[in-house]
């Protein structure tokens, strides 16, 4: 009787063991999993982060710098990531007028959007290595700016 008892303890002991064992090896697994996910982020590509293109306003035919007279000035940003190039502004702007000249003055890229949006994403795969000026025409204000694509 004491024998059956102290088999049955044993079976009991040796399930717990088994089970505590099983979860212990799963919370490893997990571990592992985590450290190999964290591992592939850590080693992609930084190059995907967004480049800012500084953009200037052009001088209206007279030479003076124009004031904006609105309560909202219109001051667009420009980034590029790869081949893709972002307008970003604080207020909705349509009728973009978008060109990419070459560090010799010729339009290699021409973009027109009429559509009302904040933001502006077109995709440009004819570029070389070199300098180039982003030129933009929202309704009478324009706006330049020089980028490297690499």
């Amino acid at each position: 009787m004491h024998i059956h008892k102290a088999a049955r303890s044993l079976n009991k002991i040796i399930f717990i063991f088994n089970f505590a064992t099983t979860k212990q090896k799963q919370n490893q697994m997990k571990a592992k999993y985590l450290l190999l996910v964290l591992g592939i982020f850590c080693c992609m590509s930084i190059k995907a982060i967004e480049e800012d293109i500084p953009l200037y306003r052009t001088s209206d035919s007279k030479g003076n710098w124009d004031k904006d007279k609105r309560s909202i000035t219109l001051i667009p940003t420009a980034t590029i990531d790869g081949n893709t190039i972002r307008i970003y502004s604080d207020v909705t702007i349509s009728g973009l007028q978008t060109s990419i000249k070459d560090s010799m003055g010729n339009i290699v890229y021409s973009y027109n959007d009429m559509t009302s949006s904040r933001c502006h994403t077109f995709e440009v795969y004819s570029l070389y290595e070199g300098e180039y000026t982003l030129e933009l025409k929202i309704g009478e204000d324009s706006f330049y700016g020089s980028f490297i694509f690499d």
